[in-house]
């Protein structure tokens, strides 16, 4: 009869309130002439062991919290167990307990919530058995009111409520920094770069409201990596540095932020694009190097023209596209667009995969859209590589974008740059076999016919397209031997 009995103790709530689950009899005779009514003697001995609190039998949320850092005290633990009593509520039992970590007041309250199913399955078991019409006068219900945190020099000694996020914060933190969500623990700086940066986003946004209000305001945004405890990374040489991640995934901050990490310090720059070549053994990372035309910034994106290389950003950070659709579709395939830093933000964010690398969406238009607006700025500034050598480089990864350049500089009547001097983009526009029918004044047709077809072919294009031939050749320079034209 002792183990039907303690079977009871292993039985979830909801099984108590169930006389067949619970296996005795209501009454039975045993020997000498006793009579025991074996469920009544049950509900009272699984009531009385729920109640003997013993800190073996609480939630696994304070196994979780030994071993870590700010862990829970045993000794501390032992000592709230055996300084715990029950007390008569209003609304029956209630467990009156100090607290000395969080997660021993989560597991106590835990433990009340257990404590008040079995007092209402024994309750509702009870109203339907004449033979266990006693158990009708135990409390009803149990109350974890009074589970408080302790309290230090006048203080408690932490804050209420706390949440299971806050209590389970070390195993979702390695999750958010390990392996198993990323396949690489660097992103997870990136993480925390992007949390740092919607913190700061939702204050400035508070205080835009109250200036608009004529309410003083004195919060400046700031993001600071300083790598060591605050930064929770596996210890040892395996940890990646904060400053050399950001370096090669941060192109452009909306805050002024600053990494430093074992002597390394890094500091960018609100909305500055500072270029990076990307280091040997680099699979990914900003790559855009060479002068830089920063064009105005506008309140979705930021596009800055570089010399070589080129990035796609999402809110400042380095990704690339899951799938190349238009203009970020490129003929040599590359990952990266080319000629250009291109930065989506605000509205025109994209969805992203869940390491925040790749976008999900097809953002080309977003991109082909600020790429047009910027290029006015690229014509204007008119840097030293702006020739057609660099338009048609651009080309061959990027032809949208050597399109838009183009565009924009035969709009402007720009004087592109060739080996020996200036031609007209709104005469000539921007040919990639230019520069070679430009050094063709050593040959005369016969030969070009003969050995070079496809520059035949390119004489004829170049003579019927968009003008007249006789402009078009004096603008371009041509000087054939034999028959003229």
């Amino acid at each position: 009869m002792l183990d039907r009995l303690t079977r009871l103790f292993r039985l979830p709530p909801g099984d108590l309130s169930n006389p067949q689950r619970l296996g005795l009899a209501s009454k039975t005779t045993h020997l000498g002439g006793i009579v025991v009514r074996e469920r009544l003697v049950g509900l009272l001995l699984a009531l009385g062991h729920v109640l003997a609190v013993e800190p073996i039998t609480l939630s696994t949320v304070l196994v979780e919290h030994l071993g870590i850092p700010e862990p829970v005290d045993l000794s501390e633990l032992r000592t709230t167990v055996e300084e715990l009593s029950w007390e008569p509520v209003r609304i029956g039992l209630g467990l009156v307990a100090e607290c000395r970590h969080e997660a021993v007041l989560e597991a106590l309250r835990e433990h009340v919530v257990r404590v008040d199913a079995v007092l209402g399955a024994v309750h509702a078991v009870a109203e339907d058995d004449a033979h266990l019409q006693p158990l009708l006068g135990l409390p009803a219900r149990a109350s974890a009111d009074r589970v408080e945190p302790a309290v230090r020099d006048g203080r408690p000694v932490f804050t209420v409520p706390v949440t299971r996020f806050r209590l389970e914060q070390t195993r979702i933190r390695e999750l958010l920094m390990g392996q198993p969500l990323y396949g690489d623990r660097s992103l997870a700086i990136r993480e925390l770069y992007q949390n740092a940066l919607d913190a700061c986003r939702y204050r400035q946004t508070r205080q835009d409201y109250g200036t608009a209000r004529g309410l003083p305001q004195g919060w400046v945004g700031r993001i600071e990596f300083d790598q060591g405890v605050e930064l929770y990374l596996r210890d040892g040489d395996d940890a990646p540095s904060c400053v050399e991640v950001l370096q090669r995934l941060l192109g452009i901050a909306e805050f002024p932020t600053i990494a430093e990490h074992d002597g390394l310090f890094f500091q960018w720059d609100p909305f500055v694009f500072r270029g990076r070549l990307r280091l040997p053994g680099e699979t990914d990372g900003i790559n855009a190097t060479g002068p830089l035309v920063p064009a105005p910034r506008v309140t979705t994106g930021q596009v800055v023209w570089c010399e070589k290389g080129g990035a796609l950003l999402v809110d400042g950070l380095y990704v690339r596209p899951a799938e190349q659709h238009g203009l970020l579709k490129t003929l040599d395939d590359s990952a990266d667009l080319r000629g250009a830093v291109v930065n989506l933000t605000r509205h025109w964010m994209p969805r992203l995969t869940v390491d925040r690398t790749a976008v999900l969406d097809d953002v080309s238009d977003h991109v082909e859209s600020l790429l047009v607006d910027a290029a006015p700025a690229l014509i204007e500034s008119d840097p030293e590589y702006l020739d057609f050598d660099w338009i048609c480089g651009v080309a061959v990864t990027s032809p949208g974008v050597a399109d838009i350049v183009t565009s924009a500089a035969i709009e402007k009547a720009a004087r592109l740059r060739t080996d020996e001097e200036r031609v007209n983009a709104a005469v000539t526009g921007c040919f990639p076999l230019d520069p070679q029918l430009l050094q063709s004044e050593s040959r005369d047709r016969d030969t070009l016919h003969r050995r070079y077809f496809v520059f035949s072919l390119s004489v004829m294009w170049r003579g019927c397209r968009g003008g007249h031939w006789r402009t078009r050749r004096r603008e371009m320079g041509w000087r054939w031997k034999g028959t003229s034209t």
